[in-house]
């Protein structure tokens, strides 16, 4: 529990967040003595039976009383509450809950069921955990939250200690250090590795099974990473530019503190799925395969289908031996996808110079790659101009073709 001092009372008092049947999947309280919490609980989901029926997602009601406001709202199938006093009022809360809201569908990829938000417990937790730190709202920034998060297993308070620590050991020994040899520190079971890329430094920070052999297969993931990215060692405003698609790969590499994916190609492939949760991502691999092999027999190059549930759209062809697909919703609607699947289709003749049969794709895969990485960017379609996407690509260099 946190003491409060005399003359400093302004705090978020709580955060929670229940299921559709009342039942408490996260709380956090700051400066509520324990014998006043299930109070709390119990007034809370009642406020939120009695209100919240028919509520559209993210639409925000407020209570109060005195100095305590009480904010509130659905996501999915959950419903977040949160409490403060003094400066906190409806303002601030209305602030505070947005952020809240955004991280849960940036760790969801979408407004959660309930089974979705139990499988990203840990994660949402530790976003919570960054966001409200003692009752006062200490990170509002996307990006700034997600980097906080990959402090695996680390208390809060410690993580200031561990910034410092590692920036000075990288300031007293990587001067002079050629790009990717590998340094290591340890202390007990603790290992550090470290070395610089162009002009960043990176730390990779392990215990027990973690240890040198298995952070230098880590880092040298992550450096690889990095450079597919960039397109070479990276100096500061280059990796700025990319910082984006960095923190994908990141996110792929490692996931709740363990090396998830080694494989760059497999790396690539996962972080085309913009919004897509990794766990609905084999569903959807299987059912575009599937949807393929039911209706694309016999389909001329380039002949296009579509198919539609509510708002997500799935536009799919045939280019030589291989099939392609595109799904999108709102916005991304027939038309828009039948645009993109143009784009797409063109680039890959361009790169094979014809439709492509399996082997002649694969020869040509890191191109056909750099071209993709153009067009489709953060889920966005970015460029449809052939001639800048061959503009674009030749800006990388040739070891990545």
């Amino acid at each position: 529990m946190v003491v409060k001092k005399r003359g400093r009372k302004r705090m978020l008092l709580a955060v929670l967040i229940a299921n559709s049947e009342g039942n408490i999947l996260v709380e956090r309280f700051n400066g509520v003595p324990g014998e006043e919490r299930l109070h709390w609980r119990s007034f809370l989901v009642k406020l939120g039976a009695d209100n919240l029926k028919g509520v559209k997602n993210e639409e925000l009601l407020v209570a109060c009383h005195k100095s305590v406001y009480i904010m509130y709202t659905v996501l999915g199938h959950v419903s977040i509450y949160l409490v403060g006093k003094d400066e906190y009022d409806e303002l601030a809360l209305s602030e505070a809950i947005f952020v809240v809201t955004s991280a849960i569908k940036d760790v969801c990829g979408k407004p959660p069921i309930e089974r979705l938000f139990l499988d990203k417990y840990g994660r949402i937790c530790l976003c919570l955990d960054e966001i409200v730190w003692k009752g006062l709202l200490e990170n509002t920034d996307k990006d700034k939250i997600k980097r906080l998060i990959r402090f695996n297993g680390v208390p809060g308070e410690e993580r200031l200690h561990w910034r410092s620590f590692l920036v000075k050991l990288g300031a007293d020994n990587l001067k002079g250090v050629k790009n990717e040899e590998l340094l290591v520190a340890c202390h007990k079971s603790v290992y550090i590795m470290y070395t610089v890329l162009g002009h960043v430094s990176i730390y990779l920070v392990g215990k027990d099974e973690y240890d040198e052999l298995a952070l230098s297969e880590a880092i040298f993931v992550v450096t690889s990473a990095i450079k597919d990215v960039c397109g070479k060692p990276p100096i500061e405003r280059l990796f700025l530019d990319k910082y984006g698609r960095i923190c994908l790969c990141l996110d792929e590499i490692v996931w709740k503190g363990l090396l998830e994916n080694t494989d760059k190609d497999k790396i690539k492939r996962l972080i085309r799925f913009n919004g897509v949760p990794g766990e609905e991502r084999l569903h959807w691999r299987s059912f575009l395969v599937k949807l393929g092999a039911d209706n694309l027999k016999g389909v001329k190059n380039e002949e296009l289908l579509v198919a539609c549930h509510k708002s997500v759209y799935i536009m799919y062809t045939v280019l030589g031996h291989v099939s392609i697909y595109l799904v999108g919703k709102d916005e991304y609607d027939e038309l828009a996808l039948s645009e993109a699947i143009f784009v797409v289709t063109s680039a890959i003749k361009d790169v094979c110079g014809k439709p492509p049969i399996e082997r002649l794709f694969l020869d040509k895969y890191g191109r056909i790659c750099l071209c993709l990485d153009e067009i489709v960017w953060k889920g966005l379609l970015e460029n449809t101009d052939k001639d800048k996407i061959k503009r674009l690509i030749r800006l990388k260099p040739p070891t990545e073709f």
